[in-house]
């Protein structure tokens, strides 16, 4: 959606196969020096967020009009929802590895600390602002809220075939979005490679490597590009298997090394609620779907 936002020559599927083809070569990285050198992209991306979504939820203030409604509909979808951005942005998968790879393993602590904090920030910020801006107008990608009306392609009403003007805020925040992903995901396959190296001892072999990295990525793109209702079955695997992973495994984890205490308490209800009434909404937005299709 970033890459067709910014040239919309081809569809975001084909934009999709065409960015994983032009970052394919730094999936190959295998030094995580050389990757944490990259970290001041995905700051300054961060920062970019902050400032592109900011200015624009002030300039859409000026065309819609405020909003009327502050609380949701219904509630049930909440965890679910909570569930896939766990699945997106919780550091359990890599924090072992990453661990194992620093310099200075004891400031990793401080390091998450700092990070959660920032994260929060950010994205607290930039939700609040584009309610404010927007209202319930806004669209689930906000880049697609950045257009004069009637809106943006792919985010247009019914019957209405011709957008409006896109905003060059809209420009500037899908290049740091793409910018950001091309720093964020060899961190994750750093990795997910690593473990598999030191588990097998095949995969060191550069030809078996390099045909692996690339077998990933591309099964990975393709699946979720052509499987059906794909953000739906996300968010029933988010809300049962990765909410045991991201959970519950480190709530038992943190018992048997520091026994109970009132943040494990809060996990545990937390990761109870996502796996009772977030599974149940989210197996029930895909049968919706389902039938629906």
């Amino acid at each position: 959606a970033n890459l067709n936002y910014a040239m919309d020559a081809m569809s975001s599927r084909q934009w999709a196969l065409v960015g994983a083809a032009l970052c394919m070569r730094l999936m190959f990285v295998q030094d995580i020096s050389v990757i944490s050198q990259w970290s001041f992209i995905g700051v300054l991306a961060s920062g970019l967020y902050l400032l592109t979504i900011s200015a624009g939820g002030v300039e859409a203030a000026a065309i819609h009009p405020s909003p009327t409604k502050t609380w949701p509909n219904t509630y049930s979808n909440l965890l679910a929802d909570f569930a896939v951005m766990v699945y997106a942005y919780s550091p359990c998968d890599v924090l072992p590895v990453l661990k194992h790879d620093m310099k200075e393993p004891k400031h990793l602590h401080q390091a998450l600390r700092l990070s959660f904090f920032t994260v929060v920030f950010i994205y607290v910020s930039l939700g609040s602002v584009a309610f404010l801006g927007w209202g319930n107008h806004v669209a689930g990608n906000v880049l697609l809220s950045m257009c004069d009306p009637p809106g943006c392609p792919g985010n247009l009403p019914a019957k209405v075939d011709v957008p409006g003007k896109k905003w060059l805020l809209g420009y500037c925040l899908a290049g740091a979005v793409v910018s950001n992903l091309m720093v964020t995901a060899p961190v994750v396959l750093y990795c997910v490679f690593r473990v598999l190296e030191n588990e097998h001892t095949v995969v060191t072999h550069p030809l078996v490597n390099g045909v692996l990295r690339v077998a990933t990525v591309s099964i990975a793109v393709l699946i979720a590009l052509f499987l059906p209702h794909f953000t739906e079955i996300l968010a029933v695997i988010s809300t049962g298997l990765l909410t045991l992973l991201q959970v519950f495994v480190p709530v038992a984890v943190t018992l048997a090394l520091r026994g109970f205490g009132f943040r494990v308490f809060l996990l545990s209800v937390l990761g109870t609620g996502m796996l009772t009434a977030g599974m149940s909404s989210a197996l029930r937005n895909l049968y919706t779907v389902i039938a629906e299709s």
